[in-house]
C-alpha cells in the first residue's frame, strides 16, 4: 500500500463556505474560522453527480416525486433495484459510487450493516489569513411575513472576507483504491469547490491543492497544513525535514505568489484553472 498526503486550499470573500446552525461562520475552540470536512466533500460530490450523473454518488440529497428527500435505502435501490443479500456483493455495489470508493460510508439497510472506512481522509480546515473578518449585513424579504402588514420581512446574513481555507487529507492506495481512483480525486480536487456556486457558496473558490509522497516516512495528516503561511499575497511551502519522493502544487497563479522552502526535490507547480 502506498500513503500519499495532501493539502486543499479553498478561498472565501463575500461568502459562506461553512455555517453553523446560527448561520455564522463555524469556528473552534480558540475562535478561529474553521470548516468541516463534511462541507469539501460535499464539493466533491456535487462535482460527481453534476458531472457523471445521480447514480454516481450515494450520500447525496436527492428526491422523489413529491419532493421528499429520499432514505439511504431508496436512494441506494434506485441503482440496485435488486441488491445483493451478502455483505460482499453489497460491498462490491457500494464501491461503485464515486463518494463511497473515495470517503467510505456507514450502511445500515435491514439485515446488512456495513461500515466502509474510506481510503480518502479530509481533516478539518482552519484559516490562515489573518485579513479574514466574518460580517453580518441586512438583507429583506420580497414577502410580508403575514398579510395586511406594510412591510416585508427583514433578515440578517453573515458572509466572510479574505479567508483561505486549509485542510489536510491522507490517501491509503491499495487493491481496492488505485492509482486512477487518486488522480481522479486529485483532478476533482483542484476545481471542486469552484464548481459548487450555490447561492451561500458564491464568492468560495478553489485556491490550491498540495499532494505529497515522502521516501519512507509517516507523518501526522496535519503535519503539512503548519508548513503553509501566507502574507499578502505570497504563499510559502516549508518542506524542512521531510524526505521527499514527489510533491505537486496545483494553485491560482493569477492570486498567490509561490515561494518553496527547503524541499529536497524539485516541486512541481501547475496553475490550478
Amino acid at each position: 500500500m502506498r500513503r500519499v498526503y495532501g493539502v486543499i486550499g479553498t478561498d472565501v470573500n463575500n461568502g459562506m463556505f461553512n455555517a453553523d446552525f446560527t448561520g455564522g461562520c463555524r469556528r473552534n475552540f480558540n475562535g478561529e474560522l474553521v470548516h468541516s470536512d463534511v462541507s469539501l466533500k460535499y464539493c466533491f460530490r456535487n462535482y460527481w453527480f453534476l458531472k457523471e450523473g445521480a447514480d454516481s454518488v450515494l450520500a447525496y440529497t436527492k428526491y422523489d416525486t413529491n419532493l421528499n428527500p429520499l432514505t439511504l435505502e431508496k436512494n441506494f435501490s434506485t441503482k440496485f433495484p435488486k441488491s445483493e443479500k451478502i455483505k460482499s456483493g453489497v460491498k462490491s455495489q457500494l464501491l461503485t459510487y464515486r463518494d463511497v470508493k473515495n470517503f467510505g460510508i456507514a450502511f445500515a439497510v435491514k439485515s446488512i450493516n456495513i461500515s466502509l472506512t474510506g481510503p480518502v481522509q479530509i481533516g478539518w480546515g482552519i484559516n490562515i489569513n489573518e485579513l479574514a473578518e466574518e460580517k453580518t449585513i441586512q438583507i429583506t424579504s420580497p414577502f410580508s411575513s403575514k398579510e395586511g402588514n406594510g412591510q416585508t420581512t427583514l433578515g440578517t446574513q453573515n458572509i466572510v472576507e479574505n479567508a483561505l481555507f486549509i485542510a489536510p487529507f491522507v490517501a491509503t492506495l491499495g487493491e481496492d483504491y488505485t492509482d486512477e481512483d487518486f488522480k481522479d480525486f486529485v483532478n476533482v480536487s483542484k476545481t471542486a469547490v469552484t464548481n459548487t456556486q450555490s447561492r451561500s457558496m458564491m464568492g468560495c473558490n478553489s485556491a490550491f491543492s498540495l499532494v505529497v509522497e515522502l521516501e519512507d516516512s509517516i507523518i501526522a495528516t496535519d503535519f503539512l497544513i503548519d508548513r503553509i503561511s501566507l502574507k499578502d499575497n505570497k504563499l510559502t511551502f516549508n518542506f524542512d525535514g521531510l524526505k521527499l519522493k514527489e510533491a505537486n502544487l496545483y494553485i491560482n497563479l493569477y492570486k498567490y505568489e509561490v515561494e518553496i522552502l527547503n524541499a529536497s526535490i524539485d516541486i512541481n507547480i501547475e496553475n490550478l484553472f
